[in-house]
């Protein structure tokens, strides 16, 4: 054989071994569609999950420090754990090495949104693409699970879009209150000398605000004056209105004595009562005409 073809034959042969070592290092058993046995993905030093509002959680990854027997990853994956599991290739991807977050809105699930006030557990993985892939779909991988703990995080409450209701309890529509004595059917036998009105929510009352008119004169706290009906009325009520004091359940009251309607007059007089609860939700106006006499 010649020098010159014993040169070629040699270098087919090198040829042939790199390509065969090459091939050995990305057909090696592993988990994704090739991975590297002899190597493993950097995982994350840190990790945390927060709530990003009633249907979705944040996942912040903070990368780990730089060895030499582990490879940077090129991203990071993250797999819901529980309650409801996400499918088996994760529920979102931070596609950096370094720090990153990315955020679980339940796409996976039939109803493309994670349930409120509920707690969602993650686990965080380091992946490496490989030339050819992204961290979604890497061509090389070898994942490896946040050391220590997972990390969970609970949703937020669900926006309450249900409004307070509220009812008459003292003075009652089309009814008269006599004034000139103090007996059972009188303003102060029959109401107590206030305003009382039961209001009620699926969360909670956080207020209620009652206005009383005769007239062109409102109810102030101490008297009935053309002054109160243009008053400043508490947080979130127009103007006209006086905070009520929350009693026995869902009972509210304003106090009105009857010497207070007696100064007045007889006649005609306008209730208006409205609640809110603690989301800002209010009630529809509750408006009740009743009427004294002096007797």
């Amino acid at each position: 054989m010649t020098r010159r073809a014993l040169i070629v034959v040699a270098a087919v042969i090198a040829a042939i071994a790199t390509a065969s070592a090459a091939f050995a290092a990305w057909t090696s058993t592993g988990s994704g569609a090739a991975a590297a046995s002899s190597t493993t993905v950097r995982p994350p030093s840190a990790a945390n999950a927060a709530s990003a509002g009633a249907s979705s959680v944040k996942i912040t990854v903070t990368a780990g420090p730089t060895d030499a027997t582990t490879v940077a990853p090129s991203g990071y994956r993250v797999d819901r754990l529980t309650p409801v599991a996400s499918a088996s290739t994760g529920v979102c991807y931070i596609t950096t090495g370094a720090i990153g977050n990315c955020t679980d809105s339940g796409a996976d699930l039939a109803a493309h949104a994670l349930a409120s006030s509920t707690t969602y557990t993650y686990a965080v993985f380091g992946v490496y693409a490989g030339p050819n892939g992204t961290v979604s779909s890497p061509v090389w991988t070898s994942a490896t699970s946040l050391t220590g703990s997972s990390v969970t995080a609970t949703t937020g409450s669900a926006a309450d879009t249900t409004l307070p209701t509220v009812a008459a309890n003292c003075p009652t529509s089309s009814t008269n209150y006599p004034t000139g004595n103090n007996g059972g059917s009188s303003w102060h036998g029959t109401c107590n000398d206030a305003v009382t009105v039961n209001a009620s929510d699926n969360v909670g009352v956080a207020s209620v605000a009652i206005k009383l008119q005769k007239g062109t004169s409102c109810w102030s706290g101490t008297a009935f004056t053309s002054a109160a009906c243009s008053a400043a009325g508490p947080t979130g009520y127009p103007a006209g209105y006086r905070a009520a004091t929350h009693g026995a359940g869902s009972v509210w009251t304003l106090s009105v004595p009857q010497a207070a309607l007696v100064t007045a007059g007889t006649g005609s007089y306008t209730m208006t009562a409205q609640a809110q609860d603690a989301a800002g939700n209010a009630s529809t106006a509750l408006s009740v005409t009743f009427s004294t006499s002096t007797n």
